[in-house]
């Protein structure tokens, strides 16, 4: 799993899971984002990607400080859980303006699934 962020994202925090661990040996599905908060650098929101998706599948508001409080909950399709990609942007820019990506995270979609089905996740940079 990568773990590569850019400097200037210090922490995000999500929970996300199937209902239980079976849904980890089906071959598609829905997951479901709850992003809690994040410590940031710069204010953004974050986005989050699937599979090679050129448009988020799940975006927040932009945050209105760097201890981000977002409180959301959104959902996404994996088509193919052995080949398919969680990637996590914060993008700087404002909606509808073109994008400002300053930190990214990528990974397998079942490594991740595997690992936020019992606890939540943080992802640091």
């Amino acid at each position: 799993m990568s773990r590569k962020l850019l400097p200037n994202v210090r922490t995000i925090d999500c929970l996300s899971g199937f209902f239980n661990s079976l849904a980890l040996v089906l071959e598609s599905g829905i997951v479901v984002f709850n992003v809690i908060s994040g410590q940031l650098t710069k204010k953004a929101r974050l986005e989050v990607l699937l599979d090679d998706g050129y448009w988020p599948c799940f975006s927040t508001n932009k945050s209105t400080s760097t201890k981000a409080q977002w409180g959301y909950v959104g959902e996404g399709f994996i088509k193919e859980i052995d080949f398919s990609q969680v990637w996590f942007r914060l993008n700087e820019a404002d909606e509808g303006s073109r994008d400002d990506i300053i930190g990214e995270w990528k990974g397998d979609a079942k490594v991740f699934l595997e690992k936020a089905i019992v606890s939540f996740c943080f992802f640091t940079g």
